[in-house]
């Protein structure tokens, strides 16, 4: 649900709740896929994510969370590859690295698409041009962390 409010979070330099939630669904598709090939958890889920891919089997929980996301990130080769070669996975900073610059990605473009394609923000566009801090949320940030 979209509310005014969410515009306002780049002003105060929050992102929403659901990134937050989508960041640590693809982390821990990490911790999954960087067990052993013999794991049994692992092994579970890839089951799992094939018998969802090949005939999208009716399913609730993990699996279809995290194949909807790989899709919004464009992510199915990639996992796709590590499937195929567990090798090719990368380290987790580097795969919290590459979550982190698309989920910062999508947000900044689904927030300008929303700015620039809704009326109501025409003033709005005036006052912040990108998803960036305001400077007051600048001060504040400074003013606590000194305190």
């Amino acid at each position: 649900m979209k509310t005014r409010s969410d515009m306002c979070e780049s002003m105060t330099c929050c992102h929403k709740l659901y990134s937050n939630v989508v960041s640590r669904k693809l982390m821990f598709l990490h911790t999954i896929l960087s067990l052993d090939v013999h794991s049994t958890t692992r092994n579970i889920f890839v089951k799992r994510y094939i018998l969802y891919t090949s005939d999208k089997t009716v399913m609730l929980g993990f699996i279809p969370d995290i194949c909807k996301i790989i899709c919004i990130y464009g992510l199915q080769k990639f996992i796709n590859n590590v499937l195929i070669c567990p090798t090719s996975l990368p380290s987790q900073l580097e795969w919290k690295t590459r979550v982190k610059d698309l989920v910062l990605t999508n947000e900044q473009h689904s927030w300008r698409d929303r700015i620039i394609n809704d009326v109501d923000f025409h003033m709005f566009r005036t006052l912040q041009l990108s998803i960036t801090p305001a400077v007051v949320s600048k001060i504040f940030d400074k003013t606590c962390t000194n305190a």
